[in-house]
């Protein structure tokens, strides 16, 4: 484990962080809390500062509901990884299967995401956004 791993799981109590680099596929992502309900849209660099990941590292991975976690104390902050850069602690969205039927979506998990996430704060410059310390 490097000494940034080492610290971070340190201040996060987190026994063996996942430790990959975060990148991500577009300019921003969309963050979500623990139960999935949208929080913000922020740009990579701000969400590091304000979860407190100066690393960039992701802390933990939850494969079952396709997020990280980035936040390393505080408020915990979570990424789809269908906005993150291919990881090798986030599950690779499953493969579309080849169909020539029409399919009416019915919102599912990522659509009910998307749904509740219209009207969040965009960070930095919402008065609504988290402050950093």
């Amino acid at each position: 484990m490097s000494l940034v791993q080492l610290l971070i799981a340190a201040l996060t109590g987190v026994a063996n962080p996942v430790g990959e680099a975060i990148a991500f596929k577009n300019s921003d992502v969309l963050v979500v809390d623990s139960a999935g309900m949208p929080l913000f849209r922020s740009s990579r660099d701000h969400l590091l500062k304000i979860a407190r990941n100066p690393g960039g590292l992701v802390i933990r991975a939850d494969a079952a509901n396709g997020r990280v976690l980035v936040s390393g104390a505080g408020p915990e902050y979570w990424v789809r990884c269908a906005e993150l850069a291919p990881l090798a602690s986030c599950p690779a969205s499953p493969p579309r299967p080849a169909t020539r039927s029409i399919k009416i979506p019915r919102g599912g998990a990522s659509g009910e995401v998307e749904l509740a996430a219209r009207g969040v704060p965009v960070c930095p410059g919402d008065p609504r956004c988290p402050k950093s310390d």
